[in-house]
């Protein structure tokens, strides 16, 4: 997966409402061509739309989104989709559109939180989300008797940054983690340097990235970058 297609993703519940328009964009960076493609199914309702990222069919996000802004021109496209919700983590998943529509094919810009793209519509494209994501295995996390004997192990050497940092490094070798284990992990790591220490060394052996924004509220930063 590309690096311009990670995106902070939380999975959330699905409504149920009746599909009112159901449209897939073409996207690309900086003038090159791309297997991106944003797919966007807006209930009949016109409140609630799933947002859905694929890279070379391959889903990245898929999001509930609320529509915060509908463009009231004919040939344009200025909606905005936002969090259903007031969150810290609005600009992450706004989608901003910004194009034109002439003689059934619409062009222009997209922003998904802070990454900008060209995209394409077309009548003629074919719609709809793109296909599923294969079913991974299902992933385990640190077993609960061995995460317990890790945050004892960090408050035993809560006054000692290398004693941490070994604990650390450690439980990162050997160990899968879910989101909710690193946030506690983290909660136990004394001051932001070494923190973001932690992070970049569990980030990358998180099982369930969907739930990353735990991990990112506790760090107080994007802990997407720490993805390898």
């Amino acid at each position: 997966m590309s690096n311009r297609f990670q995106w902070v993703a939380v999975l959330l519940a699905l409504s149920t409402g009746a599909v009112a328009r159901d449209r897939c964009f073409e996207l690309s960076s900086r003038g090159n061509s791309s297997n991106g493609k944003l797919c966007i199914s807006e209930e009949a309702s016109g409140r609630l739309a799933t947002a859905v990222l694929s890279e070379n069919n391959v889903t990245v996000a898929k999001l509930t989104l609320a529509l915060k802004l509908r463009a009231r021109c004919l040939d344009c496209n200025a909606d905005v989709f936002g969090p259903v919700s007031p969150s810290v983590f609005g600009k992450i998943f706004e989608i901003r559109f910004e194009g034109k529509r002439a003689g059934g094919v619409e062009t222009g810009t997209v922003r998904i939180g802070d990454q900008r793209y060209a995209y394409r519509w077309s009548n003629a494209a074919a719609v709809g989300p793109p296909p599923a994501a294969p079913v991974a295995p299902l992933l385990q996390g640190m077993a609960p008797d061995s995460f317990e004997q890790l945050l004892g192990a960090l408050e035993k050497n809560q006054f000692s940054v290398s004693g941490i940092e070994g604990v650390v490094s450690s439980a990162a070798q050997t160990n899968r983690f879910t989101c909710v284990q690193v946030a506690a992990v983290l909660q136990k790591v004394p001051g932001q340097a070494l923190k973001e220490s932690a992070a970049k060394q569990l980030v990358p052996r998180i099982v369930d990235d969907e739930n990353i924004a735990i991990v990112s509220t506790e760090l107080r930063d994007n802990a997407l970058k720490y993805r390898r």
